[in-house]
């Protein structure tokens, strides 16, 4: 599922960064989930990236950037 991040979601983007050592992109946030999981987060303001590195996310990254792009583009 790819959705915006919502305030109750501070605490899994928080872990997320943590995971792949990098801070938390800046607001608003998209983000990718598996099976309820967080595995990914795109920033539609700066385009950076956070993942989870045990799960193979190229594709899900990928679908983050397209579908940032395509709101970009709407707005």
């Amino acid at each position: 599922m790819i959705r915006f991040a919502r305030g109750g979601d501070l605490t899994g983007v928080s872990r997320l960064a943590d995971l792949c050592d990098r801070p938390v992109p800046s607001s608003p946030l998209l983000l990718a989930e598996s099976d309820g999981e967080l595995v990914a987060a795109v920033s539609t303001r700066t385009g950076d990236v956070i993942r989870d590195p045990f799960v193979a996310s190229d594709d899900v990254v990928a679908l983050l950037r397209l579908r940032a792009t395509q709101l970009d583009r709407a707005a």
